[in-house]
């Protein structure tokens, strides 16, 4: 079995950092307004515990080759847009990757509407190139669309 892998950003760091689990830091009303903080998570790491922004994080959804030609991992956050033999589309909109939750236990892109794993039908087709854009925390814009 894979281990699991996630990714969040550090604002003390100005970074992404890697990691294999992650633990959420709940903090009091009285405990953030003293200390000027947020909840937060703690992303493990092969190094050391590092504070990350908790909108941040994502787990490790799949890894694709882009348009560019280059292995490319992708995690729940970040945004792709699909081109179908070359040629750009209505699935060319960004979207972005999502974890279904218990309900629909699978990696996914957001605001499509057909019964079946878009991600994975992409994917696996071998007819769709993708084209990683970034992250939704760091170009939230990018998805107005879908909000």
């Amino acid at each position: 079995m894979k281990e699991p892998k996630f990714k969040g950003f550090s604002t003390e760091t100005n970074q992404w950092h890697f990691g294999f689990g992650y633990y959420i830091n709940y903090y009091t009303d009285k405990f953030k307004a003293e200390k000027g903080i947020n909840d937060n998570i703690t992303l493990f790491t092969e190094c050391s515990p590092v504070i990350v922004e908790m909108e941040s994080v994502g787990q490790y959804a799949t890894t694709v080759t882009d348009i560019n030609h280059i292995p490319q991992e992708l995690f729940a956050g970040d945004i792709i847009r699909f081109r179908y033999k070359g040629e750009w589309n209505p699935w060319s909109e960004p979207m972005v990757i999502e974890w279904g939750g218990d309900k629909y236990p699978a990696f996914d892109v957001k605001g499509h509407s057909y019964d079946c794993n878009l991600l994975s039908l992409f994917v696996k087709s071998g007819e769709y190139e993708i084209e990683y854009l970034g992250t939704a925390y760091e170009n939230p814009k990018l998805l107005t669309s879908y909000k």
